[in-house]
């Protein structure tokens, strides 16, 4: 993978932003190389039977950045850290049931630990006598990382449940539903998300997002007056 792209930031009037702006003139790469590191990537996969199995390694300038604050403490500096990473994800199908695997483990800095996220789904065929499929998910989220020096999650000891209903019908039309809720402290972050096409060459979306009960311990405490709706129409050439 021969050069490195960083991430864009939000700024004080976007979403979902950080408590202090994000200063990306002032990135930081772990490598003397900049921008134009090379990194390596291997993914296998095999089906086998019902079950459906990938491997895959990465060593490289990791994707996400640690967001430290600055010396002032007026804002957060980017910072990509060199990584290994080995995963596996599973998938066994099972008439109507999916059954799904994912996990990590990555080391940085000496420091390795491991994450993954593991759940099933369930789907109604042609509900109602129609050609409607009503589908049902449940996940569990788990990430051992140690916050302060790796990028921090709020998915650390997760449940993600979430419904979702397709039309099947010429335009695509399909809506998907849920909320992930932190086992520890109770923090929730809802979900709506509604899609259609429209002719041949339109689209449209609906997206909405919202956080309750937001713990002050919890990684979201930034981002609770984020919440927010968005409309989107495309049109494709």
């Amino acid at each position: 993978m021969p050069g490195f792209r960083e991430r864009d930031f939000p700024d004080a009037k976007g979403r979902i932003r950080t408590a202090q702006p994000v200063s990306e003139n002032a990135t930081i790469l772990e490598t003397g190389q900049g921008n134009a590191h090379v990194d390596f990537t291997a993914w296998y996969s095999q089906v086998v039977s019902d079950w459906d199995i990938g491997f895959s390694g990465f060593h490289g300038l990791r994707r996400e950045a640690r967001l430290p604050l600055s010396a002032d403490e007026t804002r957060h500096i980017p910072h990509y850290g060199l990584i290994t990473q080995a995963g596996v994800d599973l998938q066994f199908t099972n008439e109507e049931w999916l059954w799904k695997f994912e996990g990590i483990a990555r080391e940085e800095h000496g420091s390795t630990f491991a994450a993954m996220v593991g759940g099933f789904e369930y789907t109604f065929c042609q509900i109602s006598d129609t050609v409607s499929d009503l589908g049902f998910f449940m996940e569990y989220h788990h990430d051992g990382r140690d916050p302060a020096s790796t990028p921090s999650t709020a998915f650390d000891n997760d449940v993600f449940v979430g419904t979702r209903w397709a039309l099947n019908d010429i335009d695509d039309t399909q809506a998907l539903a849920g909320i992930v809720a932190d086992t520890d402290d109770g923090t929730s972050s809802l979900f709506v998300e509604a899609e259609r096409c429209i002719g041949d060459s339109w689209k449209v979306e609906a997206e909405a997002r919202f956080l309750v009960n937001v713990d002050p311990e919890n990684a979201f405490p930034p981002f609770k007056r984020d919440s927010f709706f968005n409309f989107r129409v495309s049109r494709f050439f």
